[in-house]
């Protein structure tokens, strides 16, 4: 018989402050850690925001490099060398959509039983990486015994439009986001944004959160009604291109960007 805690091997690309990541930690602080323990194989060497959390509540966290198309030859080999010294898990839960496909290429042979995959995205249309994905997409759709999504799109997107498989709701937790008048007075004074009509937005600056779009909108929205303002919260490698384009509608001044 198996030794309590149970381990299960979350697969991510950092443990930053992302969507992903966020709910990844409400569950692992939630779950029971003396029945399931939490692993994470993460791909970048540096230090993610929650690493020091995740050591503190029995985690592990294993560090392998960036997946790269042309050094797939060397990431298999990485992993045959990892689940060769690590192969007691009893689940591996993978959260990078169609690069869980390589991970499981190698797992399964491990004796893995359980390899789950949640899809968080509904894609990224055609780029110069789209062959790539097709080719991952393909183990992982052979390997994959549990199929999860955050919502129909994002299933279909990496599964298929006739697969099966769960949607997982994101775990939030409410009394965290309890309207406080205090704290709402407090924040529009710091941001200047007093006695306005205020759209927010939280999310990391990249193509599949199509920031583009929300401008647009807002573009519209601010010829109706100029006593109001877009506040967009997050970072990434479209943070300057989003920038640019608020500025190319004349609307730095009605649009904060933290």
């Amino acid at each position: 018989m198996e030794k309590l805690p149970y381990r299960v091997l979350q697969v991510v690309t950092i443990m930053n402050r992302g969507g992903i990541e966020t709910m990844i930690m409400n569950h692992y602080r939630a779950v029971d850690r003396t029945k399931i323990q939490f692993d994470f194989l993460v791909h970048r060497q540096e230090k993610g925001d929650y690493d020091d959390e995740i050591e503190q509540l029995g985690g592990r966290i294993y560090r392998a490099f960036p997946i790269r198309p042309w050094k797939y030859i060397y990431y298999f080999k990485w992993l045959k060398s990892f689940f060769n010294k690590n192969n007691d898990y009893i689940a591996i839960h993978a959260h990078i959509q169609e690069n869980s496909g390589l991970v499981f290429k190698v797992a399964h042979r491990f004796n893995i039983k359980a390899l789950i995959s949640t899809s968080h995205t509904a894609g990224y249309g055609i780029d110069y990486k789209y062959l790539f994905r097709v080719y991952a997409k393909y183990y992982l759709n052979k390997y994959c015994t549990h199929k999860m999504a955050c919502g129909n799109m994002a299933g279909e997107h990496l599964y298929g439009k006739n697969s099966e498989f769960i949607i997982i709701h994101n775990a939030i937790d409410v009394a965290k986001f309890k309207y406080n008048v205090n704290i709402r007075n407090k924040i529009r004074h710091e941001l200047n944004i007093e006695n306005k009509f205020v759209i927010g937005n939280v999310a990391r600056f990249h193509k599949g959160k199509n920031h583009t779009f929300i401008v647009d909108v807002f573009n519209e929205i601010n010829k109706k009604d100029n006593n109001c303002c877009l506040v967009l919260v997050g970072d990434g490698e479209e943070f300057e291109a989003i920038k640019s384009k608020v500025e190319s509608f004349d609307l730095s001044s009605n649009v904060t960007l933290l």
